[in-house]
């Protein structure tokens, strides 16, 4: 990093503008790898989303009856990013959209795990459904 970047990086809210403009053309270049194409005097719309998918544990127990008996679940939802770009390809000549999900089936991880209050806990879920 040259001494300029760690300056303006350093600037009470210069550096949060430089560092989230460092982000997105980290993205976007993750997404189109030749900038180059993009028509600076074109409108570029850059969009970023989350997307979830839940991760659940199901309770049941073996009662008396002999039967298994649902007691409830323990739910966590893990959160996935989402880039997307509008822009004007200059090469070809019009308008063009890509995007990347940063998903499970892509093999990323999630950005963000809302966890369940015993999440991964076993123990701790075996002895809930014991005392139920």
């Amino acid at each position: 990093m040259n001494p300029i970047e760690l300056i303006i990086k350093a600037v009470p809210g210069l550096g949060d503008i430089y560092r989230k403009g460092e982000e997105i053309y980290k993205a976007l270049k993750a997404i189109y790898t030749d900038l180059s194409n993009i028509d600076p005097y074109k409108r570029v719309e850059v969009e970023t989303k989350y997307t979830y998918r839940d991760f659940y544990h199901d309770l049941y127990v073996w009662d008396y009856s002999k039967t298994w008996k649902y007691i409830g679940y323990s739910l966590s939802r893990y959160y996935y990013k989402y880039y997307g770009i509008w822009y004007f390809d200059a090469k070809i000549g019009e308008f063009r959209h890509r995007d990347e999900h940063y998903t499970h089936q892509n093999g990323y991880p999630p950005e963000v795990i809302a966890k369940a209050p015993n999440y991964m806990k076993y123990n701790v879920l075996s002895q809930l459904a014991y005392e139920a």
